[in-house]
């Protein structure tokens, strides 16, 4: 009898004991995945040691400051947003001359882009860098045929009517002589071209009162 409560009494021992041991050795340590984002692009390849024991330092060094821990540099979604405008590029230089008659609003430039079957490939933007300083110039958006503006466009598509952006120019009133201004268009493609416009302002007609 006393041999059977001397097993009993082991067996209970040993069952509360074990657990125990197992939750000693299982104390697990984590670290951050900035630091251990950081700790890799200073040399350190994860999932080493090195990389571990940097990245648990750079999170007690974090903690201790009162940094707060970032988002999750892995898991953390990229903010969605309008897709940033295309680089500037090319910078062309062009010169436009045109006669303008006294008290008429007139378009030195119409600006816009074609693919080959002539359909609009994206409606250029249009700023003016310069105004002038006889009269009144702004930017509109226009659906025009496409041979109205001064470089001309591709002979197939010079009869078709294309969406695009206006330069218009409104002298003023009684003035004659010359005006001088600056703009600029942007393709959608991000080819940059840059306009100096000299415009020759006609004499106005006499009025009864003359």
């Amino acid at each position: 009898m006393q041999t059977l409560n001397l097993l009993v009494s082991r067996r209970v021992w040993l069952t509360v004991l074990i657990p125990l041991v197992l939750t000693g050795c299982n104390q697990a340590r984590t670290v951050a995945a900035q630091d251990a984002l950081y700790c890799e692009k200073q040399g350190f390849p994860p999932g080493t040691d090195a990389n571990f024991n940097c990245a648990l330092q750079r999170g007690a060094e974090r903690t201790a400051s009162g940094a707060p821990e970032g988002p999750d540099p892995v898991l953390t979604p990229i903010p969605l947003g309008p897709p940033a405008p295309p680089p500037r590029a090319g910078g062309v230089r062009q010169i436009v001359e045109v006669t303008v008659a006294p008290g008429i609003t007139a378009t030195p430039y119409f600006a816009f882009t074609l693919k080959d079957d002539c359909t609009v490939d994206g409606v250029p933007t249009m700023t003016i860098d310069k105004k002038p300083e006889h009269g009144v110039a702004h930017v509109a958006p226009r659906v025009d045929y496409a041979n109205a503006t001064a470089n001309g466009p591709p002979a197939a598509c010079a009869d078709k009517k294309v969406s695009g952006v206006a330069l218009e120019y409104t002298p003023a009133k009684n003035y004659e002589g010359y005006d001088y201004m600056e703009f600029e268009t942007v393709a959608k493609s991000g080819a940059l071209t840059t306009f100096k416009v000299a415009i020759a302002v006609e004499k106005p007609e006499p009025s009864d009162d003359d």
